[in-house]
């Protein structure tokens, strides 16, 4: 099979992936140095884009966020707790890294064959006001290689549940 490769930049990136995880059958992982979830009922790309995370469980979606747990160190993380917290209320699989080791990766599995791997963090700065790049690739063993790294990295054990049954 061929992969398809497309770069996505500042302003169309965020819109592009909140489109694959409205599509998203089985599953979605996204991990990211910084979440933060907008409140009330703001527009704009990422809003929209957590919205969607937001939305997949109630679709039947298995919903993974991977985030670093806050960090004194690191201003851009303080927000991960909320957005963490308010993701898990909404039936997505949570999970904050602690420790030293500053996770900085920005990725995104959609359901097994599509595989986001970029700069921007889950902010609207990184949505509207930054320089950013995402690059989806539409293939099953780069998706499968990239899932089994963010896992092995944020050293997430519970293999049984890491992929949508």
């Amino acid at each position: 099979m061929t992969t398809t490769i497309t770069i996505h930049t500042t302003p169309g990136w965020a819109s592009a992936l909140a489109y694959d995880i409205s599509q998203a059958e089985k599953s979605i992982l996204i991990a990211a140095l910084s979440g933060n979830a907008p409140t009330g009922k703001r527009a704009g790309p990422m809003a929209a884009l957590w919205r969607e995370l937001l939305a997949a469980p109630s679709r039947g979606v298995v919903a993974r966020l991977v985030l670093p747990a806050p960090q004194t160190a690191h201003p851009a993380t303080w927000a991960n707790m909320t957005s963490a917290t308010k993701a898990h209320a909404a039936g997505v699989h949570t999970v904050l890294i602690p420790g030293a080791r500053l996770w900085h990766a920005k990725a995104a599995v959609i359901d097994d064959r599509i595989a986001w791997v970029g700069s921007g963090n889950l902010t609207d700065a990184a949505a509207v006001r930054n320089v950013e790049i995402w690059t989806r690739m539409n293939g099953a063993e780069l998706a499968t290689d990239l899932l089994d790294i963010i896992f092995r990295e944020a050293e997430i054990s519970d293999r049984t549940k890491r992929r949508a049954p």
